[in-house]
This record gives structure tokens, C-alpha cells and sequence, in this order.
């Protein structure tokens, strides 16, 4: 009997060119895809953070660094921003760290200064009324100034609560898988801002679900790239679009109305009616009135032929979205196993 080498070895390979190409097949057949979409400001990046942080199991080092820096550039910025608003009067004796501020490149630098004026109502009081202001910074400046010589310091390693809460605008498309039960989970996210939407149509070929985030405390705030234009309003508008394309239908649409402690923080002294009128004015100062008159708002925008999945979120919690990612990750994975004919 003759052994062919050079044939045993072809051989050799196209067997394991055909068993990658069925578990390519096998893989493809068992992902589920998730796009995550809504406007800048949402949430979206923060509900990312999380499912990645729980299915892997924290940050690592390289990604530490990254968010440092990033956390660094959010406390100082984010005060900087107040300080140069021609809406904020302070005082003559909080000139010099203002000027401080103002001129530093880095938060080490004045430090101090931001400490100091922090502790002071003016600052406080700014933060509180951003919006009315028009004070573009994030909701969770108070955290950074609140943390700022934690920032500051040259050993700082940034928790996981405080990459929660750190800032950068999404641009391009970020995605994450995690493996569960033989199956492939991709979450896709884009950027919300109006400039970044235009990148979306081109992701909805073969997706299971879109999860679309709204802000539930933004509906008495305006737009950063559009001040004319409540935020709210914005969330709904967009909603009504992405649900009635005729380009994108998937299987399942889950609604997050999102930043809900946030939402109960402010309805007690904004009250929803001073945004939209057709709420009570009693109703309007009601947490739970207030929400599901917000709630059915996105219901009567909806344009969906599918069941709508409605959840109020908090991104930041991370008990509240391991259980939420949870029941839709079983559910979705259920609708395709039945979709395929295996329950």
C-alpha cells in the first residue's frame, strides 16, 4: 500500500476547510444581532458599558488608562464650559480661580481651584439650570467635581462607577459579542448625534431587535447642535421615523426610556407640563403620571408592526440592566429558535 504524503496532506486540509466552513455556517445561523439607536445623550454608550462589563467581567488595564483620561478631560472641561457661560456672574473673590481654570491644559493643575468653586452656589446653582442656561454639559458633571482630586491624583485608577459616568461622543460604529448558550450576541451602537444617523441604514440588513434609548429627564431641554428643538421632541420625532422605514423592520422592537433617576429627580421641581401642555398640571408634578404620559407618547408615535417592548431604565444601575438584558436576551433567543423550526 502506498502513502501519498503530499494527497494525505490536501486531504488533511479540506476536511478542516469543510468543518470551519459548517461552523461558520453553524455560527451564522445561531447570531443574534441587536442595534442600539436613539439620540446623542441617551444612553447608549452607558447600557454598552454595562453588558460588556458584565459578561466580561470589568475593564482592563489599557482600557483604564483610556477612560483617565477621559474622566480627567470631562471634570475639567465640564467646568470650564460654566466658567466661560456669560450667564454665570461670580463674585470678584472667585477671579483668580476662575482665571485658573480657564487657563489650565490639564485637571492637575487647578484642581483646587475647581474644588473651590464647586463649593460655591453660583456653580452649584449653574449646574442645576444648565439647560435653562444653555449650558452644554453632561448630567453627570456633578460626580466628576464631586471626584476631582480622586481624579487628579497620578495613581488614579478609574472604578467601574466612574466609567459609567464618563463622557465621549460615540462617532463611527461600536459593537460587542458575548457567547451564551452556543449562541453569538452582537450589540451594535452608532453615534446619536443628527451628523451620525446617516450610518445606521446600512447596519439593518439581518438584525433580530432594535433597542432605541430615549431620555426620559430631557424633555425640558433643547438639542446641543439644534437649541430650537426640545430633546424630548427629538426622541419621538426620530422614534416615529426609525418605526415606520420601510428599509428596517426587524423582528422585535424594545423601547428603554431611559435615565428614569434622573427623571424623578427633576419632576419634582420641573414639572412636565411647563415642557408639554397637554399634561395636567396636577399630573404633571407626579413621577408615575408624568411617566406614562411620556409613555404613551412613544406609544402613539410608534409605527411598528411588531409587538412594542417598553422598559423605564436607569444605565447606571447595573443589577437593573443585567436583569433586563436577561429577559430580552431568553426572549430573543426563543423567537429565533422558534422562527427556525427548532422549538
Amino acid at each position: 500500500m502506498i502513502f501519498d504524503c503530499c494527497t494525505a496532506t490536501r486531504d488533511v486540509r479540506s476536511n478542516e476547510i469543510d468543518k470551519q466552513l459548517k461552523l461558520d455556517k453553524k455560527k451564522c445561523r445561531h447570531t443574534l444581532t441587536i442595534l442600539v439607536i436613539g439620540p446623542g445623550d441617551s444612553g447608549k454608550s452607558t447600557f454598552l458599558k454595562q453588558i460588556k462589563y458584565l459578561f466580561f467581567q470589568g475593564p482592563g488595564i489599557l482600557e483604564m488608562n483610556k477612560f483617565r483620561v477621559i474622566l480627567q478631560d470631562n471634570c475639567l472641561r465640564s467646568m470650564q464650559t460654566i466658567l466661560l457661560s456669560e450667564r454665570v456672574h461670580l463674585p470678584e473673590e472667585l477671579k483668580n480661580h476662575k482665571e485658573a481654570v480657564i487657563s489650565s491644559p490639564e485637571l492637575i493643575e487647578c484642581v483646587e481651584d475647581i474644588i473651590i468653586l464647586w463649593r460655591h452656589p453660583i456653580i452649584k446653582d449653574a449646574f442645576e439650570r444648565r439647560n435653562e442656561l444653555y449650558i452644554g454639559i453632561p448630567s453627570t458633571s456633578d460626580y466628576f467635581f464631586l471626584h476631582a482630586k480622586r481624579f487628579a491624583d497620578p495613581y488614579f485608577q478609574p472604578s467601574v462607577s466612574d466609567i459609567m459616568r464618563a463622557k465621549s461622543k460615540t462617532t463611527g460604529i461600536n459593537q460587542i459579542e458575548v457567547e451564551h448558550k452556543g449562541f453569538s450576541i452582537v450589540l451594535i451602537d452608532v453615534g446619536g448625534q443628527r451628523s451620525e444617523r446617516r450610518k445606521w441604514f446600512h447596519l439593518f440588513d439581518q438584525v433580530n431587535a432594535a433597542i432605541f434609548l430615549a431620555a426620559l429627564d430631557e424633555y425640558d431641554m433643547v438639542l446641543e447642535e439644534d437649541p430650537k428643538t426640545n430633546r424630548l421632541t427629538e426622541s419621538l420625532n426620530l422614534f416615529k421615523e426609525m418605526t415606520e422605514t420601510t428599509i428596517f423592520r426587524p423582528p422585535s422592537w424594545i423601547l428603554f426610556l431611559n435615565k428614569h433617576d434622573l427623571f424623578e429627580q427633576k419632576i419634582q421641581t420641573k414639572p412636565l407640563s411647563k415642557s408639554f401642555t397637554q399634561i395636567s398640571t396636577e399630573d404633571a408634578a407626579d413621577v408615575k403620571k408624568s411617566y406614562r404620559f411620556i409613555r404613551s407618547l412613544f406609544k402613539e408615535h410608534y409605527q411598528g408592526q411588531q409587538t412594542l417592548y417598553v422598559h423605564h431604565t436607569c444605565a447606571l444601575d447595573t443589577t437593573q440592566i443585567d436583569s433586563i438584558f436577561k429577559s430580552i436576551r431568553d426572549y430573543l433567543l426563543c423567537e429565533d429558535l422558534s422562527i427556525h423550526g427548532v422549538v
